[in-house]
C-alpha cells in the first residue's frame, strides 16, 4: 500500500516536472510585455489605461462602458457621469493601498466607487484585507460601491467572512475575476487606432501565456493518471492520497502551527522577548503574511509575498504619527546590505533569499513538515538581523 501511494505521488510529481520542462523549452511566441514591467503594479498600471477615460488611447470611455457592461454592475453604477478618475495605489483611511481606484463624479458629487485588487502576482492577502478595502468604498459612497478581486483562478478572497463577502456578491456589490475575464473584456474592444487595436492584441496575448495557459497545462496530466486506477491496491492508495487533499487544509495548519510554535520559542528565549508574533497564516495554502510586533515601535516585522517572499519593517495600519516620527529617526539609521528603496508603508524592506522560502510552495510545506528547525532557520536570520539592527541604532553603536 505505502509503495503505490509512493507511486501515485511521484508520478504526479514527474508530469508536473515534464509540464516545467515544456514550460521552458517550448516558450510561447514573442510578446513585447514580456520586457515590460509585469508584476501587480505594472499591470494593474495596463489595466488603469484602458479604464481610464482621460488617458492617452483616446478612446474616452469606450473600454470602461464594456468593462462594466461585462461585470453586469447594477443599473445605479452606469449612471452618466461628467467626470471619472482612476487612481493607482489609493490610500485608504487607514493608509493600505486599493491597486485601481475608480470614482464616478456627476457635478462635483460622487456616483459610484469601484475597488480592483489584483492578486495575479500571488501577492497574499493581508490580515482584513478584502473587508477592510469594502469599508473603504462605503465611505465614499453606501449604496454605489462594488470590489472586484483578481486572483489567476477563481477563489474566494480569505481577508473577509466568506458570509460577509457571499452578501456583497449576491447584493452585486462584489465580484471575482480572472485573466480569462480581462482577455473576453479586450476581445469585444476593438477600436479605429491601430496602434492601440495592436497593444490589446499584445497583452490579450500575454494573459494567454502568463496565466490562462499555463494554469490548463498544468491539469492535462490528470485524466491520464485517472486510467490507470484498475488495480484494488492503486484505488486504495489513491483513495488515501484524496484523504490527504481532503484534509489540506488542516495539513497547513497545523504545519503553520508548528513554524509559530518554533518562532515563539526563538522570541521567548532571547533577548527580543518584548517582540510577539501576532500573525501567522493558517488558512491558505501559504504560510505568508507573518507579522512580529512590538507595542513600543510604530511598525511590525514582516513577511510578504509580491510573488516572491520578502521581509521587512512595515508602518502599522493604525500609527501615532509622532510615534512615527520618533521612529522614523531610528530606522534611518539601520544598515541592512541588500535593502531595497524605502516606500512610505515599508521603511526597509529586502529579499531575504532563502531557496525554501522565496516563493512558497509544495517543497517548502514539505521542509516544513520534515524539518522545521531549517525553515525556522530561514525566517528566523532575518528576523534577528533587523532586531540587531535596531538595538544599534538606538544604542548608537
Amino acid at each position: 500500500m505505502e509503495q503505490s501511494i509512493i507511486n501515485i505521488l511521484n508520478e504526479l510529481y514527474q508530469k508536473e516536472k515534464h509540464i516545467s520542462y515544456i514550460d521552458r523549452n517550448e516558450s510561447p511566441e514573442f510578446t513585447p510585455f514580456r520586457f515590460i514591467y509585469t508584476n501587480e503594479d505594472g499591470i494593474s498600471a495596463i489595466l488603469a489605461f484602458f479604464l481610464d477615460p482621460n488617458e492617452s488611447h483616446n478612446q474616452g470611455d469606450f473600454f470602461l462602458k464594456s468593462f462594466f457592461k461585462l461585470l453586469d454592475l447594477k443599473k445605479e453604477l452606469l449612471i452618466e457621469c461628467d467626470s471619472v478618475f482612476v487612481t493607482l495605489n489609493k490610500h485608504t483611511y487607514l493608509g493600505r493601498r486599493h491597486d485601481i481606484f475608480l470614482e464616478g463624479y456627476k457635478n462635483g458629487v460622487v456616483q459610484w466607487v469601484v475597488s480592483i485588487e489584483s492578486k495575479l502576482r500571488g501577492a497574499y492577502e493581508q490580515e482584513n484585507q478584502i473587508s477592510h478595502y469594502i469599508d473603504d468604498l462605503k465611505r465614499y459612497h453606501k449604496e454605489n460601491y462594488f470590489m472586484v478581486f483578481l486572483p489567476v483562478i477563481e477563489k474566494k478572497p480569505i481577508s473577509i467572512n466568506e458570509v460577509d463577502w457571499d452578501n456583497e456578491v449576491k447584493n452585486c456589490r462584489a465580484v471575482i475575476i480572472t485573466p480569462t475575464f480581462l482577455v473576453e473584456w479586450l476581445q469585444d474592444c476593438h477600436t479605429e487606432n491601430k496602434k492601440i487595436n495592436q497593444f490589446i492584441e499584445y497583452f490579450k496575448e500575454f494573459l494567454n501565456q502568463e496565466f490562462i495557459m499555463s494554469n490548463e497545462n498544468k491539469s492535462q496530466f490528470i485524466p491520464n493518471l485517472l486510467e490507470k486506477l484498475d488495480d484494488e491496491e492503486r484505488r486504495n492508495a489513491f483513495e488515501m492520497v484524496m484523504t490527504a487533499i481532503k484534509n489540506r487544509e488542516e495539513i497547513y495548519r497545523v504545519l503553520a502551527e508548528k513554524l509559530e510554535q518554533s518562532l515563539m520559542g526563538k522570541l521567548s528565549s532571547s533577548e527580543y522577548q518584548d517582540w510577539k508574533l501576532i500573525t501567522i497564516n493558517k488558512n491558505g495554502d501559504t504560510i505568508l503574511p507573518i507579522y512580529i510586533s512590538n507595542d513600543k515601535y510604530s511598525f511590525d516585522i514582516c513577511f510578504e509575498s509580491n510573488g516572491r517572499t520578502y521581509c521587512g519593517l512595515r508602518f502599522k495600519d493604525s500609527v501615532n504619527e509622532e510615534l512615527k516620527e520618533r521612529d522614523n529617526e531610528i530606522l534611518n539609521k539601520i544598515i541592512i546590505e541588500g535593502a531595497d528603496r524605502a516606500t512610505t508603508k515599508y521603511p526597509i524592506w529586502f529579499y531575504p533569499n532563502y531557496p525554501i522560502t522565496d516563493k512558497w510552495n509544495e517543497k517548502s510545506w514539505t521542509q516544513l513538515a520534515s524539518d522545521v528547525d531549517s525553515v525556522t532557520k530561514a525566517f528566523w536570520n532575518p528576523i534577528e538581523m533587523l532586531l540587531d539592527g535596531l538595538n544599534k541604532a538606538e544604542s548608537g553603536k
